[in-house]
């Protein structure tokens, strides 16, 4: 993918917002019904002092993607846990989060290898709608087609 301009002020398009996200989860299609999503990536670096009293170099570290989706509870609870089955914290599925608004290029992340970690039902007085979180373990991130590290497996 060719490099893009950013030009400031953005008088041509809109920036990217909440209703600019297409979640796309695999073996259950496009997501509405959530509340956030995030997705992180740490990469977990060793540092080498020798004698020195400074850093004289570090390691290539590792990486450890990981990321969590707010749904709402119908979303959650009647169409992906229903769409995983029997055992859907074990399983493991793939994602596609894009972000695309008129006028400005489609940003892909692809999400390999995901599973559940953890998931906390929330509920509280009020008119707000009932939510389930989950934590997620990645495999894997793609950004745009680029992997976070070079030569990483496939």
């Amino acid at each position: 993918m060719p490099v893009q301009t950013v030009d400031y002020p953005n008088t041509a398009s809109h920036e990217y917002d909440f209703s600019s996200i297409e979640l796309d989860i695999e073996g259950v299609g496009v997501v509405v019904g959530i509340k956030e999503v995030s997705v992180s990536a740490g990469r977990d670096i060793g540092k080498i002092f020798g004698t020195a009293g400074q850093k004289i170099g570090r390691t290539r570290g590792q990486l450890d993607p990981e990321g969590s989706i707010t749904f709402y509870s119908r979303e959650y609870l009647l169409r992906f846990v229903a769409s995983l089955g029997d055992g859907y914290m074990e399983a493991t599925w793939n994602a596609t989060l894009s972000l695309s608004t008129p006028n400005s290029p489609t940003v892909t992340l692809r999400l390999i290898g995901c599973t559940i970690t953890s998931d906390e039902f929330s509920g509280s007085e009020g008119a707000d709608a009932l939510e389930e979180s989950i934590d997620l373990d990645i495999m894997r991130v793609e950004v745009n087609g680029f992997n976070q590290l070079a030569n990483m497996l496939t």
